[in-house]
């Protein structure tokens, strides 16, 4: 992520998710992940760093996103592994055909979904002034 054209120069952008789980690549590791969270709470975390390239300002952020999973059943399970969607995910399961299996989420749901863009843009105005929605492309 790099944003350009404020005021007080460049602001770059380091950003890296935590996941407490592998990445399942297996139907028996799949199996064995859902089987271990069921019932049970998971934690996504994303830590990010801007900085103003030309002042050298930083800010760093640490943004946590809780979820509990149902307990849901054997053949819910076992059909979601079939449909090959876990295969790929950490924590064997993801917030398309696998939110069917989530009970309740506390913190961002960006967070877990791709980036905490509330918190990276509160920062970007409140910390560097820098007005994002000035740099948004229109379509017409």
């Amino acid at each position: 992520m790099y944003a350009r054209g404020m005021t007080t120069g460049d602001i770059s952008a380091s950003l890296a998710y935590i996941y407490g789980i592998e990445t399942s690549d297996t139907e028996t590791k799949a199996r064995e992940t859902l089987i271990k969270l069921r019932g049970n709470w998971d934690v996504g975390v994303t830590g990010y760093t801007l900085i103003d390239v030309e002042t050298h300002k930083s800010v760093t952020r640490v943004i946590e996103t809780k979820i509990k999973l149902r307990n849901f059943t054997d053949d819910e399970m076992e059909a979601y592994i079939k449909s090959g969607e876990p295969l790929d995910k950490a924590g064997a399961y993801s917030e398309a055909k696998g939110s069917i299996l989530i009970e309740e989420m506390r913190g961002d749901i960006f967070n877990v979904q791709g980036l905490p863009l509330a918190h990276i843009g509160n920062d970007l105005l409140h910390e560097f002034s820098y007005r994002y929605w000035e740099h948004w492309e229109v379509d017409l």
